[in-house]
């Protein structure tokens, strides 16, 4: 049963990177212009990547903020729908396990936005003029 719930798990994350690495890659699609426009008055390569990264951790820890209060709130709920036999509680909730979710979350944001933000380093400064 636990192996079960792992296999899940790693398929959730192979999604959750996939669905990263999608928004990211239409996000500097995009945003060329605007990019090509930073680096033209004057930002460095590290300082458009700092901006890529940040909007990906923004999101991936403001989806951890909310996640983990709602998962706590819903796991009792469901169990009482689903009228758990007598001596059964709702499952605890361990905050050591919270913690790791974020972290793992963020990690997954991190991974999945190297791409785009390779990709947003390599649009040439003449692409401002272009569109």
């Amino acid at each position: 049963m636990q192996a079960s719930f792992l296999v899940i798990a790693a398929l959730r994350l192979i999604a959750a990177f996939l669905g990263i690495l999608n928004v990211g890659l239409s996000a500097v699609r995009e945003r060329t212009a605007e990019l090509a426009i930073r680096r033209a008055v004057g930002a460095r390569r590290s300082q458009v990547a700092l901006v890529m990264f940040l909007k990906a951790l923004i999101f991936a820890e403001a989806a951890s903020v909310l996640a983990s209060p709602i998962s706590a709130a819903v796991v009792p709920v469901i169990s009482q729908t689903f009228d758990a036999p007598a001596g059964i509680a709702a499952p605890a909730f361990p905050l050591e396990f919270t913690m790791l979710g974020g972290v793992i979350g963020v990690s997954t944001a991190i991974l999945g936005s190297l791409l785009p933000v390779a990709r947003a380093l390599r649009i040439p400064i003449a692409a401002a003029i272009q569109d």
